[in-house]
């Protein structure tokens, strides 16, 4: 299992409009320090609208969904391509919120997209309710 932590935050549950608000509290006081192997909140990505692809979430013939997804940072965000660790769970979709594991870091990636922390590839491993529990905890809506 991948080790989520916890929020740095509340004491009471915190429940958000929608993904793009939890996200932006995420940006500004949840974690956003890369740390090998644990999951950090990224939102998925309109892929249709902002790179003009097919699908906004693309599912393989397997099952397994393909994201684009900006994950959690102080600036706001930076982009990945993403897959979920398998077919199950329930089907993404722009606006999610999710876990996404950072892996393995490829330099050369890194260096075509011309930002570090875009060199990291990892899956997509829950998908969490735009909502915060008491003492900190993440509420997950399915895991993948």
């Amino acid at each position: 299992m991948w080790p989520f932590g916890k929020s740095r935050n509340p004491a009471a549950e915190l429940v958000f409009k929608g993904g793009k608000e939890f996200f932006e509290y995420q940006c500004k006081f949840g974690h956003t320090e890369i740390r090998e192997k644990e999951a950090i909140v990224a939102i998925v990505v309109d892929a249709k609208k902002e790179f003009g692809t097919s699908q906004s979430v693309a599912i393989q013939p397997n099952g397994i969904q393909k994201a684009v997804i900006r994950v959690a940072s102080d600036d706001g965000g930076f982009i990945v391509f993403a897959d979920t660790v398998s077919s199950n769970g329930k089907r993404l979709k722009p606006g999610d919120v999710v876990f996404w594991v950072p892996v393995i870091w490829n330099k050369e990636i890194a260096e075509a997209m011309g930002d570090e922390r875009q060199g990291w590839i990892g899956p997509i491993v829950a998908k969490l309710k735009p909502e915060l529990l008491p003492g900190g905890d993440w509420s997950i809506a399915c895991r993948y």
